[in-house]
This record gives C-alpha cells, sequence and structure tokens, in this order.
C-alpha cells in the first residue's frame, strides 16, 4: 500500500474516531438534560454534593436504575384511612407537644412510604427513590427530615417545626394520589 493510501486510511480512521466522540458526547449532553429537567433541583443539588457532572448523572441514572426495580402500588383504603385518622391526632397534640408529634408525623409519612412500597431500610436510600417520582418534593422532605432530627435533639423551634409538619403533610398528601409519574427512562 502507498504512504498516501496509508494517510487516507489513517486520516479515516481518526475520522471515524472524532464522530464517535462527538456522538457520544451528543448523547451525554441529551442525558444529562434529560436528567436536570426531570430532577429539577435534585440534579443541582447531586451535582453539588459529587463535584461532578458525570458523578451527578451516575448517581441520578443510579436512582432510575433502583427505582425500576421497586414494585409501588396503591395504599389501600382502609389503610390510608387508619393513616389520615393517626394523622389527625398527630396534628391535634402539635400544640402540646411539638417535637413528639413531629416525630410520629415522620413516622407516619415514612409508614405512607412503605405501603406505597419504597424500601423501609434506609431513610437517605428512601428520599433517593422518591425523588424520582417526586423530585419537587424531595427538597421539602430534606428540610423536614432535617428539622425533625433537629427537633429530637432539642436544636429546633416550635416555627420550625410547624414547618415540618406542613411539609410532611403536603408529602402524605402526594402519596395518597395515583401514581402518575412520567420517570425518565436511559
Amino acid at each position: 500500500m502507498s504512504s498516501a493510501a496509508w494517510v487516507v486510511v489513517i486520516l479515516a480512521g481518526l475520522a471515524s474516531i472524532a464522530i464517535a466522540i462527538f456522538a457520544r458526547h451528543l448523547v451525554e449532553r441529551r442525558r444529562r438534560r434529560s436528567l436536570q429537567a426531570h430532577f429539577r433541583t435534585e440534579y443541582d443539588r447531586t451535582l453539588h454534593a459529587t463535584g461532578d457532572r458525570r458523578a451527578a448523572v451516575r448517581e441520578l441514572q443510579r436512582r432510575l436504575d433502583r427505582r425500576d426495580r421497586v414494585q409501588l402500588h396503591e395504599i389501600d383504603v382502609t389503610r390510608k384511612d387508619a393513616i389520615r385518622g393517626e394523622w389527625l391526632a398527630v396534628q391535634i397534640s402539635f400544640v402540646d407537644d411539638p417535637r413528639r408529634a413531629i416525630s410520629k408525623a415522620a413516622r407516619l409519612v415514612h409508614d405512607a412510604i412503605t405501603e406505597r412500597g419504597y424500601p423501609s431500610d434506609d431513610a437517605g436510600e428512601q428520599i433517593d427513590l422518591i425523588s424520582v417520582d417526586y423530585p419537587e418534593l424531595v427538597p421539602e422532605f430534606r428540610r423536614a427530615h432535617l428539622s425533625t432530627l433537629r427537633g429530637r435533639a432539642g436544636e429546633a423551634d416550635t416555627e420550625e417545626l410547624r414547618q415540618a409538619f406542613l411539609r410532611y403533610r403536603l408529602l402524605l398528601h402526594r402519596l395518597f394520589e395515583p401514581q402518575s409519574a412520567d420517570v425518565v427512562r436511559s
């Protein structure tokens, strides 16, 4: 083969590599934008936590993959009514003992999350999985969870606990609704 032919082969190979790299970049960018649109502020939080766009994308993709393996279902009507009744009792008790009430509220939300089918072994993992279906609620859920922990430690005032209670109530209400989240897939 002549040297001119080798140059053509090498240039064709380099062009193929460049096209493959460019195509991969476009796919990664499209995926990142899709995750940003779906996860909203949770994408930004994950990016900040990881410090790297690729790591953030990997983490959010891991959540999607994990969520795909979780079988969610509606909460039984009888169980919903029972949780609502317990919620009202906890809400009333808030006046007398806000710290105890917020702990009970957190427990009821945890119970509802578990009733829906989310794994119950790790609160952080629950929040991550919920971020797939309810990305707009996760910042509120995280704040409520933090306030609950601060309340248990005696560091949260009544107003912070009241705000946490309202956040939990919103999440509980959404968990009772039929699931219609449009989840991003790879």
